[in-house]
């Protein structure tokens, strides 16, 4: 049985809102300009299916450096 059936009498989750918002997470890790040390969503709801997800609260922390990589803008 797939998690976002384990409730009953609950609508179906938008498993590809969160899939999306996993994603969009984890884009921080691949920044050039900025190391991130912390980064937290907390909580995110998921709506119903083609509803999407909320984001209540996020934190981003970015790392201290001795050596700041230079910033580069991407298009």
């Amino acid at each position: 049985m797939p998690w976002t059936s384990i409730y009953r009498n609950l609508p179906r989750a938008d498993c590809a809102a969160l899939a999306n918002a996993i994603r969009a997470l984890s884009l921080l890790a691949l920044l050039d300009a900025r190391s991130v040390s912390d980064a937290e969503i907390n909580p995110l709801i998921v709506k119903e299916e083609g509803q999407g997800v909320v984001a209540v609260d996020g934190l981003v922390v970015f790392a201290e450096e001795d050596n700041p990589r230079e910033v580069a803008t991407k298009h």
